[in-house]
């Protein structure tokens, strides 16, 4: 009875177009065998900030809400939003997964960062994250070095992004052969869709080991080093926290560079963060 509440208050009907009418079956069954293999208390808490949105609230805004709480879902709905074999209409409203508004509580982002950062350490954090994605948040901080003010971002784990992680994976390992089974039964066309899942899969088990993103940070500016067109933030080296995966540190390069997407309207932050900030290549 709760999954069938959830997925009724998502109303995973309204997501697709009429022109993939055929689909609606694979997509309700996909999103309730992953959901009824979740521990009860993930499935609690996700049905509960279903039921705290307006009652008009929209698909699309049910959607992001279900997504936020499963890391591993909103990871494949921006894998997805690439495909260019999907319909233009579905592509774009998946593609709003690669910049939603920040929402994990500021307290629990805060909390986190501070039992990993030293007393003494001399940055300056906002109040008020940047972004948020998949698996993390990020919030910015300034500092000085060599006399000079600068400005660097925190990339912070959500808390408790770990567990879901492992849980959701979890089930992924099954979640394949179901789609691909269900699918031949409904007659639709054969997809790969264990190989889609388990390279959502590998490129979610880097972003929660934020070590390799940075090496991967070094590579990207050694590789664009002579492209000007292109900005990507170096990781800074005056800032040590003693877990990396816990949080890393990027700093803001030049004065130029494309404004991170969806910054613009973000309430509370007292200046203009999307001055000088360049994109990150992920």
């Amino acid at each position: 009875m709760l999954l069938r509440e959830l997925l009724d208050s998502i109303g995973l009907d309204r997501l697709l177009p009429a022109s993939l009418a055929a689909w609606h079956p694979l997509v309700a069954d996909g999103v309730a065998f992953f959901l009824g293999r979740l521990p009860a208390h993930r499935l609690e808490a996700i049905l509960a900030d279903q039921l705290a949105l307006p009652e008009d609230a929209d698909a699309a805004v049910r959607l992001v809400t279900l997504l936020a709480q499963c890391p591993t879902l909103h990871k494949l709905g921006q894998v997805l939003a690439r495909n260019r074999q999907l319909p233009d209409e579905v592509r774009r409203q998946l593609q709003t997964l690669e910049s939603l508004l920040p929402a994990t509580p500021m307290e629990q982002v805060l909390g986190r960062l501070h039992d990993e950062l030293p007393d003494s350490m001399p940055v300056d954090i906002a109040q008020h994250a940047l972004a948020e994605g998949s698996v993390a948040v990020i919030l910015p901080f300034t500092y000085k070095e060599h006399g000079e003010m600068r400005d660097g971002v925190f990339k912070i784990l959500k808390p408790g992004i770990e567990e879901k992680f492992g849980d959701e994976i979890d089930v992924w390992r099954e979640l394949g052969t179901f789609l691909e089974e269900r699918g031949r039964h409904l007659g639709l066309p054969a997809l790969d869709y264990r190989r889609t899942l388990d390279s959502v899969r590998e490129l979610l088990g880097l972003e929660i080991h934020l070590e390799v993103e940075q090496r991967n940070l070094r590579a990207a500016r050694a590789l664009y080093a002579h492209e000007p067109r292109i900005l990507i933030p170096a990781p800074a080296a005056m800032v040590h926290v003693r877990r990396d995966r816990d949080g890393a540190c990027l700093r803001r390069e030049g004065d130029g560079g494309a404004a991170i997407h969806g910054t613009a309207q973000r309430p509370g932050i007292d200046h203009d963060l999307r001055a000088g900030w360049p994109a990150v290549l992920e």
